[in-house]
């Protein structure tokens, strides 16, 4: 069964690529020709014993028109993606019927394009027919013969019978991930891409039109960017959108967008925490009764262990693969498309890993002229899926997107939307199953993106905006300002010139702040005692009120506080007094230094001051006098022992 599947995949993915061609043709035989077939409309879903309607474009001479034949050629029963990739090749195909026309019987549209109309029927008996036996999806190759001249195009049609038992209904989840560059611009503005617009239109009317339950993911700064007043415009958008997706399954995601296993790799952990906290914390007010769901994770860039830990430790517990994120992986292709799989983690933990069918996907992604035959090449793939589903017996859910999680054209979308919600073989759903996946999922190692340029700008940013920031108040627009343009400079969808411009306008800012504040140069003072205060005069000319940590450095000084915090009223110079205590007299410096509140960033470079001494002059007079009572008294004493003595003796001195 493994065998079959990996052989199932690979001929589907090398053949895919021309199940619909933007030409609408394939050569099939001969040399390098001009003709070419396209089917522009076709029926999907076709009741046994009722007629199948084409129309069909062909691009020929007059002359090759006038004798050419359109042929329909009918291939085997498709029941596995193999099926379809065979299907492409019809001449090897093995063709179970035929219908032939001649071009110029056929009636044409106002366009110019064939109208093509042909029974099918279950008897057998229908020579001018298409005799089909069972119910499936059937390739059908629609050709057109010229002489040596042969081009077709294969499309795809599903027979069933009022007969038929209800199949199972394969749960089937649709899956968009709407991301882009911050919106935000690092002056403050708001520029929202044209792609960017153009998957929001698509994505509103898709919903309101088709009401289809989704799993969505959308990068809050694109919420936060359309709430910019200096846009009216954008304002009406953020409305309709708040008001389309209240009843989607919204996924929770990080601020801007940022790949978790260069993350992780990078030692950027707490940063893409921060990030998902930033992007929580935009948009529950605006979806207040539909928070986002952390449980579920879009994965666009593939997903390695150390990815996968993180965004499990964030509350992710089902991962759901796109196409551009599995492409590394070369185990996706040996699984069915429609099983939920367990990768292993560390600790004894797991997470659920489901894949976005990558052949359905790349249907989806392609540009077209034909929607609603597009749409049925996609539709029968799902059908297909649906029984090699059930054939498995084993729980299994299939997701649906394009290859990188964008909205395909509108056109494609809504025709697609309309042959599934039509479809006994689908139940639509946007809930996620919570158990453990029964297949084996082993993660990459390592994924080649590689971030770790890009953490220590972010770091080093960060630490900045954490540091000046602190001379700030708390209130302050600017620190907000500053802080979420350090965020956005994350973002993986920037080009290396554009993020250097959010860190650009972050350090002009702060380089500003600091060259508002005015410290002095040169100074002198003098302490006449031992313990008094040093006063300094510190200027801010800045429009804000700013915090600033003084601190004096002097081996001849002592400070009972090793360092002050000092606020600084906007636009006036602020007093500062520092106690000191005297060790010794002289003269000699004392360095000032002026930093954050946090001390980690001087506000202005050190600056040496002059200090005088004086407090300990008077210490050797009062010794010198101590010294001179003591001696006379020496000598005091000296005589009246000797006056004593004299009397004693009877002499008189």
């Amino acid at each position: 069964m493994m065998e079959m599947r990996v052989l199932r995949c690979l001929v589907a993915l090398a053949f895919i690529s021309v199940v619909a061609l933007p030409s609408g043709s394939v050569v099939i035989a001969g040399a390098t020709i001009s003709p070419a077939v396209q089917v522009v409309s076709q029926e999907f879903e076709v009741v046994d014993s009722t007629t199948l309607s084409l129309v069909v474009r062909v691009n020929a001479s007059d002359e090759e028109l006038a004798q050419g034949d359109l042929k329909l050629r009918l291939i085997e029963r498709a029941t596995s993606y193999e099926s379809f990739g065979a299907a492409q090749d019809d001449l090897n195909a093995e063709v179970i019927d035929q219908v032939n026309f001649k071009t110029a019987s056929l009636s044409r549209t106002v366009d110019g394009d064939y109208m093509v109309f042909v029974r099918i029927d279950r008897t057998g008996d229908d020579r001018e027919g298409l005799n089909i036996r069972e119910s499936g999806i059937y390739p059908l190759a629609v050709v057109f013969q010229s002489g040596d001249a042969r081009v077709a195009q294969t499309i795809f049609i599903h027979v069933v019978s009022s007969t038929d038992p209800a199949p199972s209904r394969l749960p089937t989840t649709f899956v968009t991930n709407l991301q882009s560059a911050p919106v935000t611009q690092p002056d403050g503005t708001a520029l929202l891409s044209e792609s960017t617009r153009d998957q929001i239109d698509r994505l509103i009317n898709l919903v309101n039109n088709t009401k289809l339950p989704m799993v969505i993911g959308i990068g809050p700064e694109i919420f936060e960017g359309l709430t910019n007043e200096q846009n009216p415009g954008y304002q009406v958008l953020l409305r309709q959108m708040r008001r389309t997706l209240s009843a989607q399954t919204l996924v929770a995601q990080p601020y801007v967008s940022i790949d978790p296993s260069g993350a992780a790799r990078a030692g950027l952990t707490s940063e893409f925490t921060r990030q998902m906290r930033l992007g929580e914390d935009i948009t529950t007010p605006l979806f207040p009764a539909n928070p986002t769901r952390r449980q579920i994770w879009i994965a666009d860039k593939p997903l390695d262990s150390f990815g996968a830990n993180l965004i499990r430790d964030n509350g992710a517990q089902t991962a759901i693969l796109l196409p551009a994120a599995a492409e590394t992986t070369t185990e996706l292709a040996y699984q069915p498309v429609t099983a939920m799989a367990a990768a292993a983690l560390t600790g004894g933990s797991s997470i659920n890993i489901a894949t976005v069918d990558p052949f359905i996907a790349k249907l989806l992604s392609q540009e077209t002229s034909s929607p609603g035959v597009d749409a049925a090449t996609a539709m029968a793939h799902v059908v297909v899926a649906s029984e090699m589903a059930t054939a498995d017996e084993v729980p299994n859910q299939l997701f649906l997107s394009t290859e990188d999680g964008s909205l395909p054209s509108t056109e494609t979308m809504n025709e697609f939307v309309a042959l599934i919600a039509e479809s006994d073989h689908v139940q639509l759903t946007d809930e996620i199953p919570t158990q453990q996946g029964s297949a084996p999922y082993p993660l990459p190692d390592r994924t080649s993106t590689d971030l770790s340029g890009l953490a220590t700008a972010v770091n080093l940013l960060n630490l900045s905006v954490i540091n000046v920031g602190s001379m700030l108040p708390a209130d302050s627009p600017l620190l907000l300002s500053w802080s979420m343009n350090a965020a956005r400079a994350v973002s993986n969808r920037l080009t290396a010139e554009e993020r250097s411009a959010y860190v650009a306008a972050v350090s002009s800012e702060i380089e500003t702040l600091l060259e508002k504040i005015a410290i002095p140069s040169k100074a002198s003072f003098t302490l006449p005692e031992k313990d008094g205060e040093i006063r300094l005069q510190i200027r801010n000319d800045a429009e804000i009120d700013l915090s600033v940590r003084v601190r004096l450095v002097s081996t001849k000084l002592a400070f009972p506080n090793e360092s002050t915090v000092v606020l600084l009223r906007a636009g006036s110079t602020t007093d500062v007094a520092i106690p000191v205590r005297a060790r010794s007299n002289g003269r000699f410096g004392v360095e000032l230094q002026v930093t954050t509140p946090q001390g980690n960033t001087f506000v202005a470079p050190p600056t040496t001051l002059s200090a005088r001494v004086t407090a300990l002059a008077g210490i050797g007079q009062v010794v010198s006098v101590v010294l001179l009572l003591l001696i006379l008294t020496w000598w005091v004493a000296h005589i009246r022992r000797n006056r004593r003595a004299a009397l004693e003796q009877g002499t008189v001195l």
